[in-house]
């Protein structure tokens, strides 16, 4: 039964992949150019081991997900620090706090390190470290038992380049505000006879102005993202459960830079400016189906698969991750494997998480 449950899971994913993929021709291709790519990283090693779906899932980094997904947390306080390896290093800090039986709130920081460049500037030639930061708060309030909204705040830093000619301008430092709005549903229900919770998440995510490192003429997009989530977790008996998800994922941002849209047109012409239609709309969108096994509530196996859509970027990889709990402290790891050839992302991948329910 629970087999079934897994194969309609992966066979409709198979399906959606092979209907997007089908009218890849002549190596044309159309990708989305946006900055602060950072934002898009999953910093959860426990989401990165399920294909990153983490849009419906109870996790102390929720906040990087799906904040309102905090309010149905079993424990009233928890903090995670993470550290992910992709050619950059991001390194990431949450916590999470239940005031209430409606109320919560959370913080998060990330540091995306760049490493060091060295070129050309106006002072001659110089090594400069470049890097990015994020600053998180999120307040979400249960609406209903099983239903709870949220908003998140940040202030994004970005320090790339600095001092490097382009175009006849100097690149500088840059910072935006920016936002999230999500939702988050959890009810627990019986399935194959078996006591189960499904999730259902949304997420507005990376919701602000554009952003530039060198004047207001070349603006560039940030990530501003849809996300929507599904998870199924199953209580196979009293040592064994098991869970399913996928997430789905779509960039709210014009496929063609528009100067002159505000980010309200720019979100709702996203949806319909691509030069080849709604074929082409529809493979802007991700894919991200994941499981994992938890065998006593002490290990943890996961799996995944992420799939872009070669029209619109080469992201296409596996994942594998485990864990292990001690008491109220567990530790997490995660390993990407690229399943392409073009070396526009690391190939290498690997995220660690530590998480402390307090």
């Amino acid at each position: 039964m629970y087999l079934r449950s897994i194969t309609i899971l992966f066979v409709t994913f198979i399906c959606i992949n092979c209907g997007f993929t089908q009218s890849y021709v002549n190596n044309y291709v159309n990708p989305i150019y946006t900055s602060l790519p950072f934002l898009r990283a999953i910093p959860d090693a426990k989401i990165s081991g399920m294909g990153d779906a983490g849009i419906a899932q109870l996790n102390a980094n929720a906040i990087f997900l799906n904040g309102s997904a905090i309010n149905f947390m079993d424990d009233s306080t928890g903090v995670a620090l993470n550290y992910k390896s992709s050619g950059s290093r991001l390194l990431s800090l949450s916590a999470y706090k239940l005031f209430s039986e409606k109320d919560a709130m959370s913080a998060g920081l990330r540091y995306n390190d760049l490493g060091n460049s060295t070129y050309a500037t106006n002072n001659g030639l110089q090594t400069v470290g470049s890097y990015e930061y994020s600053l998180d708060v999120h307040y979400s309030r249960k609406l209903t038992e099983n239903f709870a909204g949220g908003v998140t705040l940040k202030y994004i830093y970005s320090k790339i380049l600095e001092g490097m000619i382009v175009n006849g301008l100097e690149m500088a430092p840059a910072s935006v505000f920016a936002g999230d709005l999500s939702l988050f549903y959890k009810n627990n229900i019986t399935f194959n006879q078996k006591p189960a919770v499904f999730t259902f998440g949304l997420n507005l995510s990376n919701l602000g102005n554009n952003i530039t490192y060198t004047s207001s003429v070349y603006e560039q997009y940030i990530p501003s993202n849809f996300g929507m989530g599904i998870a199924l977790t199953t209580q196979i008996n009293d040592l064994n459960v098991f869970t399913v998800t996928m997430d789905i994922n779509k960039l709210l941002v014009p496929t063609i830079y528009q100067s002159e849209q505000s980010i309200i047109k720019g979100m709702v012409s996203s949806f319909n400016d691509a030069p080849g239609g709604i074929n082409e709309e529809l493979k802007e969108i991700t894919l991200s189906p994941g499981m994992e096994y938890i065998y006593n509530d002490l290990v943890f196996v996961r799996a995944g698969y992420f799939y872009e859509n070669p029209l619109k970027g080469p992201r296409k990889y596996f994942t594998a991750g485990a864990g292990i709990r001690y008491r109220d402290i567990q530790l997490d790891v995660a390993y990407r494997f690229f399943n392409n050839t073009q070396q526009l992302v690391a190939e290498k991948v690997l995220s660690m998480t530590l998480s402390v329910a307090l």
